[in-house]
């Protein structure tokens, strides 16, 4: 694909199968462009190769969803405020934090 944030696109198909997180597929479809972004051309293009899967794509995947597993509820959380709506609202689950 010609852009990366097109690549979630790819995976919305897998979105019903709730077994599969469906944050962790987002993340796992644009972890091999993500040599692009920090200036490593030549990473991202080994990224996009069998071993490149395992040896880079699938650690930095790992790494960006610590990220987003982090910092997801503190931004909804700030977002949300701003526009005055607690994040409690947005989510289809009981609350199960404060």
């Amino acid at each position: 694909m010609p852009w990366t944030f097109a690549h979630p696109a790819a995976v919305l198909p897998l979105r019903p199968l709730r077994r599969l997180s469906f944050g962790a597929l987002v993340v796992g479809s644009i972890s091999p462009d993500i040599g692009y972004y920090v200036g490593h051309f030549d990473l991202a293009g080994a990224a996009h190769t069998l071993s490149g899967l395992v040896t880079l794509s699938l650690p930095t995947g790992l790494v960006l969803m610590v990220f987003v597993r982090l910092l997801h509820r503190p931004v909804a959380d700030y977002c949300l405020a701003r526009i005055g709506k607690p994040y409690c609202c947005y989510r289809r689950c009981r609350h199960s934090r404060p």
